[in-house]
């Protein structure tokens, strides 16, 4: 016996597919926003000059990316000069703002602030609610593998255009979703109303829904129906999108 599957509750919102357009702008947002940090860095450590001739600014910068460890640009008559140690001290502050921004705080916050301002949340895939720390740690692990090939990311954003839940790797190995905060908020206040007001009356069991009346079963964490014709209590399979008997 199979029916339409029972109304979205919260721990079952919707994703809606103008998400991946979201996600992409949000993305966007928070690479620009890796990058402040360490290029306001080199900018403020780096060395520039003014030479005499634009000659003069191509030989010294020649000299010294050939023959140093040093780095240098050239526009015009300026140079542009640092060390190798700038360089890696931009990379050490953009690998800890990576860390910091999409394991810490969308880890305690559902959200990275490319999320924030797209009205996007990270989630667990199962239950709807804030992923945590662990699993967020493990989406950014995996952004090494997700952004291959490094300069144009393709892995990530294929997986993310194919799969049905739009889950790039990072989601898939630390089971999360990409949803809407909107799609989440009507649930949340639905809770703190129920909780404000909790029902004092017993669940009876004499009184058999029928096959149009499933009901959320906060024990086993789906809706739960009677089925006349099995004379059996059926519940809700999110993973096999259909009843199957109660397990007691």
């Amino acid at each position: 016996m199979t029916t339409p599957g029972p109304t979205l509750s919260p721990h079952h919102a919707r994703e809606p597919q103008a998400t991946n357009l979201r996600r992409f702008v949000a993305a966007l947002i928070d690479v620009v926003l890796s990058l402040v940090v360490p290029v306001s860095y080199l900018i403020n450590q780096m060395t520039l000059r003014e030479l005499a001739t634009s000659g003069d600014a191509a030989r010294r910068c020649n000299f010294i990316n050939d023959l140093t460890d040093d780095f240098c640009f050239h526009s015009g008559t300026q140079t542009l000069t640092g060390t190798n140690v700038m360089l890696q001290t931009a990379l050490l502050l953009w690998v800890l703002w990576i860390v910091v921004h999409h394991a810490l705080v969308s880890g305690l916050t559902g959200w990275t602030f490319g999320k924030l301002l797209t009205g996007l949340r990270v989630v667990n895939a199962r239950t709807f609610r804030r992923a945590g720390l662990f699993a967020n740690l493990i989406r950014t692990v995996l952004l090494t593998v997700d952004a291959l090939p490094y300069g144009l990311p393709l892995v990530g954003p294929l997986l993310v255009l194919t799969r049905t839940r739009h889950q790039r790797l990072g989601d898939l190995a630390a089971r999360t979703r990409i949803v809407r905060a909107a799609d989440l908020e009507p649930s949340v206040r639905r809770r703190r109303k129920a909780a404000a007001q909790p029902s004092t009356a017993p669940v009876s069991t004499s009184t058999i829904p029928g096959l149009e009346a499933p009901h959320w079963d906060e024990h086993r964490n789906t809706y739960i129906q009677w089925d006349p014709v099995l004379s059996a209590w059926m519940q809700w399979s999110v993973d096999r999108q259909q009843w199957v008997p109660i397990s007691h």
